[in-house]
């Protein structure tokens, strides 16, 4: 799922996308002036235009209040427990836009078992495929694998200034700039390496310690759970749910430099 070799310490590892989900090789650039040399030229370019635009018809109850800057509330049902989160629409409307879209059923996506587009819930019944423990849970992957993608991507929002300082965090994960796509991950510490990187989105409210528990569950060596966590399904709402506190959510603050940080870069 990192585009990266394996590091050696969760300080230095980068919760990303393997650029195999991206294709193979890197998928056909979304560009107006390719000339379509042959047929399947063409179809790749109207397939990459078709999957890569936000359509009209991707405008439900839930994408519209988050392209709104509402702020919003989902519940992650798993087979380890309920995480709830709160979702910053405000600081990273497009992200959460994707996200509750893509939950809701309001977006549409490509299924990579049939490669026709779906508008099925995307989440519900996918795992988290990676988890490393004192760093973060990653899920969203409709493959399951840490290569698949909704058959899209789209830009970073640092506008906000969020940063990794506290654990709990809701962020994509990519393989690079401007590739967020559905993976998305959970932090349990605070990598600081990371701002800038990988866009904040929302925050946990209730269930962190079934994040600590899925964090630590048994797993490979590729950082696989050896027994599946399956994200069963994501509920969405206007409020936090009856019995979770919900504070003020405060906007993202300025950058700081953190004088004990370490400086390792997540890139080669």
């Amino acid at each position: 799922m990192s585009h990266l070799p394996p590091a050696r310490n969760a300080a230095t590892r980068h919760p990303g996308v393997k650029p195999l989900g991206w294709g193979r090789g890197r998928r056909v650039r979304c560009r107006a002036d390719m000339p379509p040399a042959s047929l399947r030229k063409t179809l790749a370019l109207v397939t990459c235009l078709l999957a890569g635009s936000v359509l009209a018809a991707d405008s439900g109850k839930w994408t519209r209040k988050a392209a709104a800057g509402k702020d919003l509330y989902a519940t992650l049902q798993t087979s380890e427990g309920t995480i709830v989160v709160r979702l910053f629409a405000k600081d990273a409307p497009k992200t959460v836009a994707n996200f509750v879209g893509l939950a809701a059923g309001e977006k549409a996506w490509r299924d990579p078992k049939t490669g026709k587009m779906s508008k099925e819930p995307l989440y519900d019944g996918t795992v988290f495929h990676r988890v490393i423990p004192g760093f973060m849970i990653q899920g969203g992957d409709p493959t399951g694998t840490g290569f698949g993608d909704p058959g899209y991507r789209f830009a970073d929002e640092f506008q906000s200034g969020r940063t990794f300082d506290k654990v709990g965090l809701l962020a994509m994960a990519n393989a690079g700039p401007n590739t967020n796509g559905s993976q998305f991950f959970i932090t349990t510490s605070t990598p600081g390496h990371l701002a800038g990187k990988h866009t904040i989105f929302g925050e946990v409210l209730s269930g962190y310690d079934v994040v600590e528990k899925i964090s630590n569950r048994p797993r490979d060596n590729r950082d696989r759970p050896r027994t599946a966590v399956v994200l069963t399904r994501v509920v969405l709402g206007d409020k936090a749910p009856a019995g979770v506190t919900a504070p003020a959510a405060s906007k993202g603050a300025a950058p700081k430099k953190d004088a004990g940080a370490k400086t390792v870069s997540p890139r080669p």
